[in-house]
């Protein structure tokens, strides 16, 4: 999936889809200039966000998560904005916290499929997984994850790729790219250093600059650069004192670049990147 096409904030990856609200008698069509689909992402987004109060401003940054809409994000019909659909996916289509039953093929898990050392049946699991959620009605797969298996009892080790830096990037970059050929957004995580569950939401990772790049980023970086994945998700664990969704190393000078002022992406939105300059320590943003 080309970044034109997933660039424009989440909340209207399927308004290009969507027929203007028709007017009713005596009023005039509602004017919603983000609904064209000739504008660059960007504008629309910027449209739409000037457009919005407030309190739909806060809607779109959090799930409504209550047991009728688990893992969405509340539409907002005077813009235009459908929900937003959400579910978990590093074993194929999740359940997604639905106290109804969500049909899904019984998918290998991760650590089972890295073991064959094979980018091509990750490109099978992301093609079905995708498939799935999309024939679901759903918009985002929270998959893969790529976080390195440190703590041999780890309770979500099946769910990521094993200890191979490489090997978790390059199966999560083939997972990333089926996935999204079917209009599916995926969401690699959890980022960054998340190798634990127990007390993962006050531990402090301890962990220097070399260990980090060469071990805990590696895939995340792939799957940024090569994959081209949608979002990112931040980890519940603090890394070196900060925790993982504030951290400013994690999120600002390596996940975008901070010299570069036409870089503007959020935490969970990612460009694909390069070094955008010498000594620029970051994945740049575009």
């Amino acid at each position: 999936m080309k970044r034109s096409q997933i660039a424009l904030v989440a909340v209207v990856i399927v308004g290009s889809g969507l027929a203007l609200a028709p007017a009713t008698m005596g009023s005039a069509a509602p004017v919603r200039p983000w609904m064209n689909t000739a504008l660059p992402p960007d504008q629309r987004a910027k449209l739409l966000v000037q457009a919005m109060t407030l309190d739909e401003k806060v809607l779109q940054i959090h799930m409504m998560d209550t047991t009728a809409h688990p893992r969405e994000v509340q539409a907002i019909s005077r813009l235009g904005i459908p929900a937003f659909k959400i579910t978990n996916g590093p074993a194929g289509a999740g359940p997604g916290d639905s106290t109804s039953k969500q049909p899904a093929t019984a998918l290998p898990s991760a650590l089972g499929m890295s073991a064959s050392w094979d980018p091509g049946l990750a490109a099978s699991f992301g093609t079905i997984a995708g498939q799935e959620v999309g024939d679901r009605g759903e918009h985002l797969l929270e998959a893969p994850g790529v976080n390195i298996t440190r703590v041999p009892r780890n309770g979500r080790n099946f769910e990521y790729f094993g200890e191979d830096p490489f090997l978790s990037g390059q199966m999560s970059v083939s997972e990333v790219q089926a996935v999204q050929a079917q209009g599916i957004l995926a969401e690699v995580k959890h980022f960054a250093a998340n190798n634990q569950e127990n007390q993962r939401k006050t531990i402090n990772v301890v962990v220097d600059e070399r260990t980090l790049r060469e071990i805990y980023l590696p895939a995340f970086e792939a799957t940024v650069k090569q994959g081209d994945v949608a979002a990112v998700m931040c980890a519940y664990p603090k890394v070196n004192g900060q925790f993982g969704c504030e951290n400013t190393h994690l999120l600002k000078d390596i996940l975008r670049v901070t010299g570069d002022s036409r870089a503007s992406c959020s935490p969970t939105t990612p460009r694909r990147t390069a070094p955008s300059r010498p000594r620029t320590p970051g994945w740049t943003c575009r």
